[in-house]
Order: C-alpha cells, then sequence, then structure tokens
C-alpha cells in the first residue's frame, strides 16, 4: 500500500513540476508583465492615503524604489509622492512590504532588503528633518488620518466578490500537488527511504508556489 501511494505521489509531484514549468511559469510570467503595466499594481500603496504629485501646504516630500517580479524577471519603479507626515509614514512601510511580497521571488530578490532598508531610513530621515521646517500653521493643517474622510466606491458589484473558475482550477492544482507532496515526505519516511526526497520537496514546492500565484494573479487581474 505505502509502495503504491509512494509512487502514485511521486509521479504527480515530478508531472505537476514539468506542467508548471512548461505552462505554469510563462503564463505567470505573462500576466504578471501585463498586470505590472496598469494602475492597478501600484493601487495597495496609495489606497486610503491623502497623497499628492505636487507639494502641498503642511506636507512632506518623498522618493522610494519599488520592486517586483519572478524568477528571472524583475521590474523597479520609483515613485515620488507628497503628502502629511502620517500618510507618508504608512505609505513608506507599505513600499518595504510591496517589495518584500513582491519582489523577493525575483533574480536577486534575496537582495532586495538590503537595499530596501537604508532607503527607508534615509527617506524617514527625511521626513523628520522636513517636519522640523513645518510651521504651527502647516503642522495643524491635516487631520488625523483616523478623522479624514474618503468618498466610498460603490461600483463594485456581487459578481465581483465570485472566485473565477480559473482561478479554481489553479487553486486545485496548487492542492494537488501540494497534498501529493505531503504524502510524498509522510511515506519516504515510513519506508525510510529519504535518498531523493529533497528532490521531490522542491519540485513540489515550485509547483505549489506557481500555481499559487497565477491563483492570486487571476483575481488581481479579473
Amino acid at each position: 500500500m505505502l509502495d503504491t501511494v509512494a509512487d502514485v505521489s511521486s509521479r504527480v509531484v515530478v508531472v505537476g513540476f514539468v506542467i508548471s514549468m512548461v505552462a505554469g511559469l510563462p503564463i505567470l510570467a505573462l500576466r504578471r508583465l501585463n498586470w505590472e503595466k496598469t494602475d492597478q499594481a501600484f493601487k495597495p500603496l496609495f489606497e486610503k492615503l491623502r497623497l499628492f504629485q505636487e507639494p502641498q501646504p503642511g506636507t512632506v516630500r518623498v522618493t522610494y524604489t519599488v520592486y517586483q517580479g519572478v524568477l528571472f524577471w524583475v521590474t523597479h519603479t520609483t515613485i515620488t509622492v507628497h503628502g502629511p507626515i502620517e500618510d507618508i509614514g504608512i505609505f513608506l512601510w507599505r513600499c518595504l512590504w510591496f517589495s518584500l511580497s513582491r519582489g523577493i521571488l525575483a533574480h536577486g530578490g534575496l537582495l532586495i532588503p538590503f537595499v530596501l532598508l537604508p532607503s527607508l531610513w534615509i527617506q524617514l530621515r527625511s521626513v523628520r528633518h522636513q517636519s522640523t521646517e513645518l510651521n504651527k500653521e502647516e503642522q495643524g493643517a491635516w487631520p488625523a488620518l483616523s478623522d479624514a474622510h474618503f468618498d466610498e466606491v460603490a461600483s463594485v458589484t456581487a459578481e465581483e466578490y465570485l472566485l473565477p473558475w480559473g482561478a479554481i482550477i489553479q487553486a486545485i492544482i496548487a492542492a494537488v500537488i501540494g497534498i501529493a507532496l505531503i504524502l510524498k515526505v509522510i511515506t519516504a519516511y515510513a519506508m525510510r527511504d529519504t535518498a531523493d526526497l529533497s528532490m521531490y520537496v522542491w519540485f513540489g514546492i515550485i509547483g505549489v508556489a506557481i500555481w499559487s500565484g497565477l491563483t492570486f494573479m487571476t483575481n488581481l487581474t479579473r
């Protein structure tokens, strides 16, 4: 019984990895590329914040570079905005998380924190310096963000909350590969045959990551 489970799970992991690399990865790269050309890619950075392209009374200025990418493909975008000190602080931390979560899987992505953290420190120091140059009237020009009022967007329909079939299929593929990987690990240790286990683990992790990424991108681009 264990032999059968081990054999089937091994085949599923390998086939899943091959399909992921041949079909899933190119589709994921294309979707990411098309998505990042739209304003939707950066929407989470500005949502519910008082940010402007031009300076306003009582605002400070920051310039920060964000990174996105998958494997050998990576993009970087430099953003310059003006806003109240509270909003700018939130914006900078959002930019850091944005790059860590969406650029860490890119080529050289592990080096991104060593670039972003010093840049974040420089910008936060710049904000503190700019804040000392504001007079009392300018410092009180903006209420606390919690007291700010934003126009509510009422254009969301019920259908937009439904998970599209494409995302469901991709999530199922990711789940099948993940379950097969778990069964492979369990049977390998039960049978005390872990010679090639690390290879299957990497195949499974890559397959799950690609199809999970496709599920995520399908929801973003629908």
